[in-house]
Order: C-alpha cells, then structure tokens, then sequence
C-alpha cells in the first residue's frame, strides 16, 4: 500500500471483519448443531458441551491479533500487506488441511500432499512441479 494506515483504520476493518467472522461462526454453530452435526459430545472442558460462547471467543482473539500484527507491519515494513496477504494463505492452507484431514492418516496442502498408508510410511509428492 502507499498509504501508511492509522491504528484507528486498522482497528475499525478489523472489528468489522470481527463481527463478520463472529456472526458467520455463530450462525454456522446453530445450523450445525440444529442439524446434529455438532452435538453435547463435544466438549470444550471436561463435562462441559460446546456452546456459542466459545465459538465467540475463538472468533474474536485471532482477529484481534491479526489487527495489531498488520498494523505493525504495514507501518514498519515496505510491503507489510502483501506480507500479510501471504501469511495469511499459508496459515489457512496449514489449518484446512489438519482439520479435514485430522483423523484419517493423510495430509494435503498447497505445496505437499502426503499420504501415509498403513503400514506407518510415507510418500510426498509435490503438487508444484
């Protein structure tokens, strides 16, 4: 960007892709458990079902570190948004691929699919040739 942001800039698009992420979490938390998806077996701590509240917080903090760290480097970096731009791909191709491949013995992201067969080895194949 040419334009160095304020906090206050950075702080008002981040609250709003706060209220964003809390509301689409939320709303995706009611369908989900509405539709048995996510039911009382889900626990967060010991004996206690997951609720909205939780689902809340976790919306909320990542998106209040994320407003501090871009506007740290925005303002100290020459290319602090495509920095951050490019974290951000990397974290969201690392977090998709270990939650939908959380329990089945295989890994796959952007750069690397592996699959681990059943005797515990693995093969890794670069999907970037």
């Amino acid at each position: 960007m040419t334009n160095k942001l304020s906090f206050k800039q950075s702080l008002t698009a981040g609250l709003w892709a706060a209220i964003t992420a809390i509301l689409a979490n939320s709303i995706l938390f009611f369908i989900y458990h509405s539709a048995g998806i996510i039911t009382d077996t889900v626990v967060v701590q010991p004996g206690t079902p997951l609720t909205v509240i939780p689902v809340i917080i976790t919306s909320l903090i990542p998106v209040l570190i994320a407003i501090v760290v871009f506007f740290l480097l925005e303002k100290y970096t020459r290319k602090g948004y495509k920095i951050v731009t490019i974290v951000s791909i990397v974290l969201f191709d690392f977090i998709l691929s270990q939650s939908i491949f959380r329990n089945t013995g295989s890994s796959c992201s952007l750069c690397s699919c592996t699959y681990y067969n059943t005797c515990g080895s693995g093969s890794s194949t670069s999907l970037f040739y």
